[in-house]
């Protein structure tokens, strides 16, 4: 079975690789076979080594996901249960409110959200202000008509359920009315409460940009390969609390924006000493409002987040410079962490032993607040066997980060009832290329396998089309990789830095050793400058300007001696973009020829602003460089490697001299 996997995933490639320089089947023989092989595109050892490291990855995929295949048979048969309810033609609706099945907390609301905010969104969010809200504010014709699924008895049930427990409160001046629906809970008889806030949100200006991390981040982690003892090399763990929105006491002044349909107070059932306590009366008809923080406003992700980060950063020794979120290096040399809304994760080298003492000096800080609380039955304390984070599979004992094998099982077997129907909306398949998108992350070079199901899902919306045959294609193809989405965090650096440029005439490819540490710093730079050129993205294009080179990048290949490897006319002419694409599949090429490149991190610079965001991305969706790109991420996921690219100016790239030789 594993070499059958194994051939899968070398037809996955081979059709990945399809848009040029030759196919991988003519290249690269079948796992079971002893036909000679073609090799114009790898050669003898670059098989070899490639055969060896695919078979083995697929043996590992069959033992963790056959585990899961024959072990939760019932839990799959829930799943292709729960895709042919979506698949109906009837659109899946929230589900209309059982006061009884509401998971409420006990207590909410019991710590102030501005006590724990960032001074600068603290000042930002203590009072109305036009930083937070509209002015002028939308008209009620204006607003979205919210979608309230309470029936008349569940709403006062709920309603006094919500008042109890410090959830809401009764006001007698909206600014609006929201709505109301649940949503059921993964593994539990117990439905989420969802409130209908788009009419409220609308009142508000946007939230600002969230930096959250994802499981991209936990996959470019690096754990240094020297001295690495025998036994775990990473400890992992992870906090999680409980109905944390709705722990946090919004501003008076924000609740006029969370109301709810009015009701009279005599509907709800309040004893005379309830009444004198809240100081309502009976014969009065009034809106509740929540008074926390609701799963449904737009501004409720941020401000969680803003007031998790400050609590931690406040009242533990943890670091924002340690976070793991896009901002910060990779290294693993110290205690590094990541925060996503409610969830906390950990993760160090083992023998730092630095994990679970950070694990309880959280627990502390958490128990010194009144009101929050831990959810203790997702809690993990550091170990190193397999552990979730964000989405991601960190396994401590190998360092690797994968996919988990029942998030792979789910996400397989619901492409594959995709394709076996042949039919799917627009809407159904955004759903399932969002998954596969996520776990892509991992391995970045898998996202260029698709370019048709985009198109598919612009032009289906929420109609139902059969499945293009390109789309078909795609979806085999991610199937193929799955088990080449496993990131080493041992890989190490291939000490060669290479610069590569492209003009009309030829291109050009040279190169400079550098040590490890360097190499780390400019490829954190190139990160920084990544951000820098998205910021610059956001403003309006009058205002864009030439950033500076980063003074690491720019000193590191100034100073650098380098060599000319590569200097070759064109055959045809091209776009330059093309051009350009072609030429840093040459460099991929020279690196990946030498077997220290195998299975690490490659460095390369770039004076082309086009290939530096495609290449960082992924993939693109110009028909110039796509084909390109596609052939770049056959080399990366066949041998393991990393791409880590850096934009410098045209006059500082010492590859520029030998692309202009032809011209």
């Amino acid at each position: 079975m594993a070499v059958e996997l194994a051939n899968s995933v070398v037809a996955a490639l081979d059709v990945l690789g399809s848009s040029g320089y030759g196919s991988l089947r003519t290249s690269l023989s079948p796992l079971d076979s002893g036909h000679a092989a073609n090799t114009a595109l790898f050669s003898a050892a670059q098989r070899k080594r490639m055969k060896g490291r695919i078979f083995l990855l697929a043996r590992s995929y069959v033992r963790r996901t056959g585990a899961v295949c024959t072990e939760r048979v019932d839990e799959l048969r829930a799943i292709i249960a729960e895709l042919s309810d979506y698949f109906s033609k009837v659109p899946a609706a929230p589900l209309p409110v059982v006061a009884d099945r509401v998971d409420l907390p006990d207590s909410a609301g019991r710590v102030e959200l501005l006590d724990f905010l960032s001074p600068p969104m603290r000042a930002r969010y203590a009072e109305p202000s036009p930083a937070v809200l509209r002015f002028p504010p939308p008209s009620p014709a204006e607003l979205p008509r919210p979608c309230f699924l309470v029936r008349k008895g569940d709403y006062a049930k709920l309603v006094a359920r919500m008042l109890r427990c410090g959830m809401a409160t009764l006001i007698d001046d909206p600014a609006c009315i929201n709505g109301l629906f649940m949503v059921r809970k993964k593994d539990s008889d117990r439905c989420r409460l969802i409130l209908d806030g788009r009419p409220g949100s609308a009142m508000f200006v946007d939230p600002p940009t969230m930096n959250l991390p994802h499981a991209g981040h936990v996959a470019s982690l690096r754990l240094s390969p020297d001295g690495l003892a025998a036994g775990p090399l990473l400890h992992t763990a992870k906090r999680d609390h409980s109905n944390f929105f709705y722990r946090w006491r919004i501003p008076a002044w924000m609740r006029r924006y969370l109301a709810l349909p009015r009701i009279a107070v005599a509907e709800l059932g309040l004893s005379e000493d309830e009444l004198l306590r809240f100081g309502w009366r009976a014969d009065q008809v009034l809106f509740p409002a929540l008074v926390v923080l609701a799963m449904g406003h737009s501004h409720s992700p941020f401000l969680t987040q803003d007031a998790h980060e400050h609590f931690i950063y406040s009242r533990t020794s943890l670091r924002r410079e340690d976070a793991l979120n896009g901002l910060t290096d990779s290294r693993l040399d110290r205690l590094r962490h990541c925060i996503c809304i409610d969830d906390v994760c950990w993760i160090g080298s083992a023998s730092l032993n630095v994990v679970q003492p950070a694990v309880h000096e959280y627990e502390r800080a958490v128990a010194l607040v009144d009101g929050l609380e831990l959810k203790r039955s997702k809690n993990v304390d550091a170990t190193s066997e397999p552990v979730d984070v964000l989405g991601a599979e960190v396994d401590g004992n190998d360092a690797t980060v994968r996919i988990s094998a029942p998030r792979i099982a789910r996400l397989a077997l619901a492409t594959q009832t995709v394709l076996d129907r042949g039919r799917a909306s627009g809407e159904l398949m955004a759903w399932l290329v969002g998954h596969w998108c996520w776990a892509m992350l991992v391995k970045r070079p898998a996202l260029s396998a698709f370019r048709a199901v985009y198109v598919f899902i612009q032009k289906a919306g929420s109609s139902e089309f059969g499945l293009w045959p390109s789309v078909r294609k795609e979806l085999t193809t991610a199937l193929g990789l799955l088990p080449l989405l496993v990131a080493d965090l041992r890989a190490p650096d291939f000490d060669r830095l290479l610069a590569f440029d492209a003009s009309s005439a030829g291109q050009g490819l040279s190169v400079s050793f550098q040590p490890p540490a360097v190499l780390q710093d400019l490829q954190y730079e190139a990160m920084l400058q990544r951000r820098q050129l998205r910021a610059q993205a956001s403003l309006p294009r009058e205002l864009w300007s030439n950033p500076d080179c980063p003074p690491t990048i720019l000193n590191t290949v100034s100073d650098a001696k380098w060599w000319d490897i590569v200097s070759s006319p064109w055959r045809a002419s091209e776009h330059i973009n093309s051009l350009e694409a072609r030429a840093m599949l040459t460099a991929v090429r020279w690196s990946l020829s030498h077997p220290s490149a195998f299975n690490s991190h490659l460095t390369i610079c770039t004076d082309s602003r086009v290939l530096f965001w495609a290449a960082t991305k992924g993939r693109s969706s110009s028909k110039n460089l796509y084909p390109r790109l596609r052939n770049v991420a056959v080399w990366l996921l066949a041998f393991g490697s990393r791409l880590h690219v850096a934009w410098v100016p045209s006059a500082v790239n010492p590859s520029d001299a030998a692309s202009r030789l032809y011209c």
